[in-house]
């Protein structure tokens, strides 16, 4: 865990604590910092927190980075993929293909024909056109694909618009008025579809847990309908979506959330014997990184001070991107204090991290930290301007690891896939 030790920023792993700076003295560039530790322990956590029957498929688009996952996989966490290089990846890592789920709008002909050859749990099959399409390849290759529907509950939340899934007006998830269309092509195409359960996900940042509440009642509804009518259905599929605060720094309004979830979903679940799935990703990795900048220039002006750093929206998007707020903190506190803009430097406007941040009065060459980056950080990087890329770093057992290339793997596997 992170926390704040005779005022320096450390990273706290069992009996050792290491200081932050210490850390950043070795880089120049910027870099993520992640605490596997803090994962492994949260993640037992959000397990013993749900149902028994309840099993944990982490999103990888959240935090794709091989210690991660490799330290998610040990834990015995299946995955949820939503592309052909993450099918790619958690086959070369070792994943077991029953502890895979496939979901995604815009599924490839590629992309099903991997997954259906690799035989995963399950295809979260998103329209009926998309559905046919998996029936013809399923067909070409004389196989069974086990398929989920994921429906879309009409349920709206109090999130960003962009990270909203489960209206009608959104592109995710069959409309509950197509369902018995799709039953149909289900039923005559018994050989090549096997229904085997219903899926749901209606959003990102959520802290009201009512509407989640509401939707995974629906589903259980349905999927109850759906056995009367003699589907043979095994697993419905809640999705992930619990929220992160990121207005406070550390776990402790995370706990009582997930305390929350756990016990509503032990009591809408007493009487259910199928195998109940949940997909976490930012809930699982989001508090145990961070990314840590250094302050290339202080500029004041007559109406501002800005502590221009050696990141930028390139390295973590979602401050420009969703008008996300993630604190900011020195790596060393001291008394004297000043108010920063905190910018990248990139040549866009929007590239800010943070507007009237209080901070110990800066200078080039200190560090600074974004709380909070664990997820849906490095994987959202990219290389606008032609920035250098941001480095992770994984501690575990208060020990730097390596980070083998993810985008190499993922293509060696596929080129792999394609030879065979």
């Amino acid at each position: 865990m992170f926390e704040f030790q005779d005022n320096h920023l450390c990273l706290k792993q069992g009996n050792r604590s290491i200081k932050l700076k210490d850390i950043a003295q070795q880089e120049t560039n910027p870099f993520y910092l992640y605490d596997l530790d803090g994962m492994r322990d949260w993640y037992k956590l959000f397990k013993n927190s749900i149902p028994p029957q309840a099993g944990i498929f982490y999103a990888m688009k959240a935090n794709n980075n091989f210690q991660v996952l490799k330290a998610f996989q040990e834990e015995g966490a299946g995955l949820d993929v939503v592309s052909g290089g993450e099918i790619a990846l958690a086959k070369k890592m070792g994943f077991s293909p029953d502890k895979v789920i496939f979901s995604g709008v815009g599924k490839s002909k590629e992309e099903i024909t991997m997954a259906l050859q690799w035989g995963l749990l399950q295809i979260n099959v998103e329209s009926l056109e998309e559905l046919k399409a998996i029936h013809l390849i399923a067909k070409s290759l004389n196989l069974t694909a086990s398929i989920a529907l994921r429906v879309n509950p009409n349920v709206d939340i109090e999130s960003h618009p962009y990270i909203r899934t489960g209206r009608v007006d959104h592109k995710f998830g069959i409309d509950e008025t197509q369902i018995p269309q799709i039953l149909d092509f289900i039923k005559q195409n018994r050989n090549t579809l096997y229904l085997q359960g219903l899926s749901q996900h209606i959003g990102s940042q959520i802290f009201d847990l009512k509407s989640v509440l509401k939707a995974a009642q629906n589903l259980k509804s349905l999927y109850k309908n759906l056995l009367q009518e003699g589907f043979a259905l095994k697993t419905l599929d809640l999705g992930g979506g619990l929220g992160v605060d990121y207005h406070t720094f550390g776990p402790d309004k995370d706990t009582l959330l997930l305390k929350k979830y756990g016990e509503m979903l032990k009591e809408l679940f007493t009487d259910f014997s199928s195998h109940v799935l949940v997909e976490p990703g930012r809930f699982l990795t989001a508090r145990f990184g961070m990314l840590c900048t250094r302050v290339e220039y202080v500029k004041k002006t007559p109406h501002k001070n800005f502590a221009i750093v050696n990141s930028g929206m390139h390295h973590f998007l979602r401050p420009a991107l969703y008008q996300a707020i993630h604190q900011i903190f020195p790596l060393q506190i001291n008394s004297k204090k000043e108010t920063y803009d905190v910018v990248g430097t990139i040549c866009e406007t929007g590239d800010i991290f943070g507007k009237n941040i209080t901070l110990p009065t800066l200078k080039a060459g200190d560090w600074l930290v974004l709380a909070d980056t664990g997820a849906y950080g490095y994987v959202m990087s990219n290389n606008y301007n032609l920035q250098v890329p941001v480095k992770e770093i994984p501690f575990s057992k208060g020990t730097r690891l390596d980070s083998p290339s993810i985008l190499s793997m993922v293509y060696e596997a596929k080129e792999s896939h394609q030879n065979n």
